[in-house]
């Protein structure tokens, strides 16, 4: 098991070491103020449906905005968008 959590680990630093050679610079990245008010909420644990609640936003339009964000950041989920919006200064 110690050695599975090491290959993961090991398979994130590769990922994202490719991504800095190969892909698209993240430097470039300009999130909306939208996108990062949902993200910094996203950070504190609150799930679509209670941030549009306290945005006065529809669920659908919260998960548009944390679509739009996870694409510009190069990232799958909406929890890799938060640690990489962290890691860039972005949130």
């Amino acid at each position: 098991m110690r050695m599975l959590g090491d290959l993961q680990l090991l398979v994130v630093h590769a990922q994202e070491t490719a991504l800095r050679l190969f892909g698209k610079p993240l430097t470039d990245v300009a999130l909306s103020p939208k996108e990062q008010l949902i993200l910094r909420m996203t950070m504190q644990g609150k799930s679509a449906k209670v941030i549009g609640a306290e945005i006065h936003s529809a669920e659908a339009t919260i998960n548009f905005h944390l679509q739009n964000a996870r694409v510009k950041l190069g990232v799958t989920s909406k929890h890799q968008a938060v640690l990489k919006a962290q890691s860039l200064g972005l949130i």
